[in-house]
């Protein structure tokens, strides 16, 4: 649809008769009522009243107020007749001649972007999944010119968004569906949230530089603001972050574990014996298996075969404690002999 000469908000490429339709139904309607009350009563005074009234029925049904931030659409005979700022409008009958097709925000209005759950086409492939993702987009009339030194062109985009657009959400969805749906598919999931803001910030440089005067609007930002995941990717991402803290825990336990064998081998070298890992770690197990033993109460003679004379007796029967010789070091290695010789 071409757009019509707008100057002063008024189209100038409507024809004569129907622009000034206002001017002629206001003056034809005030003389024929003076003159027909006044021939009817025979009065000046009855003429006047009679204009007086058409003029306030006129003023009656064609007044009205727009309001601050808002910016109204008139159509005269069904045709385009003018665009009105806040302030005060006087129509020619409004809702009758004159009629409001679009009253146009001048703030900042939102947008949200692939809200239809049950569209599939809202998903993005991922590299690990796939998941629908919701943007919201900030947007208002575009009041400045990109392109003519900041002109004011505020009654053309009012003009492009009233008849431009039969969907300007669709519109605005596709221009904006290759913008962020690319980069993200490059992306894990997680990554995709890690680098929502950032991929967001770029979309909205890009769709505000594609952006002309024709368009009729300008971005104010764009977000994303949820990367949706289903109840399996749920369960299956609170697994993997479960089998993650296991293996954390394992790695841990491990530490703990290496530490004393690496002090039992340090001490059998002290003791003159050369022991292997292994070794080590069975005596450091049989030490385990006596803390077990003793918290559960039994009765028990640990002996170490290859060093000659480590052992603990436990005895549990009276107090629930081990009975031993206690070692000369922590390691337990010095040899305690029994009566009758060396086992």
């Amino acid at each position: 649809m071409t757009m019509p000469r707008i100057e002063g908000g008024v189209n100038k490429d409507l024809s004569p008769i129907i622009s000034n339709l206002s001017l002629i139904v206001l003056t034809a309607g005030t003389i024929a009522c003076a003159s027909f009350i006044g021939t009817l009563l025979s009065s000046f005074g009855a003429a006047f009243f009679g204009a007086a009234t058409w003029v306030a029925i006129y003023i009656a049904f064609g007044l009205r107020i727009i309001p601050e931030k808002e910016v109204w659409v008139f159509e005269r005979l069904g045709q385009f007749h003018c665009i009105r700022r806040p302030g005060i409008y006087i129509g020619c009958f409004v809702d009758i001649i004159d009629k409001v097709k679009q009253r146009v925000p001048l703030y900042k209005q939102p947008i949200y972007l692939w809200s239809d759950p049950t569209d599939t086409n809202n998903k993005v492939d991922f590299k690990d999944g796939s998941c629908p993702v919701k943007a919201l987009i900030w947007y208002r009339p575009r009041q400045k010119s990109a392109v003519n030194g900041g002109k004011d062109i505020l009654n053309e985009s009012v003009y492009h968004l009233t008849y431009n657009y039969s969907d300007l959400y669709l519109w605005i969805e596709e221009h904006l569906d290759t913008l962020i749906r690319v980069p993200l598919q490059g992306l894990t999931i997680d990554d995709a949230s890690a680098q929502k803001n950032e991929i967001a910030k770029k979309a909205s440089q890009q769709f505000e530089q594609d952006l002309t005067d024709e368009s009729g609007i300008e971005s104010e930002g764009i977000l994303i603001t949820d990367i949706v995941l289903s109840d399996s990717q749920i369960e299956q991402r609170e697994k993997k972050l479960q089998g993650v803290k296991d293996a954390e825990g394992a790695t841990a336990r491990a530490r703990g574990y290496i530490d004393p064998i690496k002090l039992i081998i340090e001490e059998a070298k002290k003791a003159g014996k050369d022991i292997t890992f292994d070794e080590a770690k069975d005596l450091f197990n049989q030490q385990r298996a006596f803390e077990t033993i003793s918290a559960t109460g039994s009765n028990m003679t640990f002996v170490s075969p290859d060093l000659k004379g480590v052992m603990m007796t436990m005895d549990v029967t009276s107090k629930n404690k081990p009975s031993s010789t206690p070692p000369d070091n922590q390691s337990g290695l010095n040899p305690r002999r029994r009566k009758g010789g060396d086992k």
